[in-house]
């Protein structure tokens, strides 16, 4: 079978992946249920006046999602 028949009558070989974009991945990436109770948590430490470890754990977060992020858009 010549390959424009093929192509006439199985179609292009193509799968189109959908690039989703950065904000929509961030707000999927913060609603995450370990990064709700991150945010509790950091809110709970500074509301004890913790604010040392409650901002390591704000740093570490952060890393975390862009970490996160990267690696997603690059895949």
């Amino acid at each position: 079978m010549p390959e424009a028949e093929r192509k006439f009558l199985y179609g292009a070989c193509l799968i189109d992946v959908p690039i989703n974009s950065i904000a929509y991945l961030l707000f999927t990436e913060i609603l995450n249920p370990f990064y709700v109770f991150q945010l509790f948590a950091i809110l709970l430490w500074y509301n004890k006046e913790y604010e040392i470890y409650a901002s390591f754990i704000l740093i570490t977060s952060l890393i975390s999602i862009s970490f996160s992020l990267y690696q997603t858009r690059q895949n």
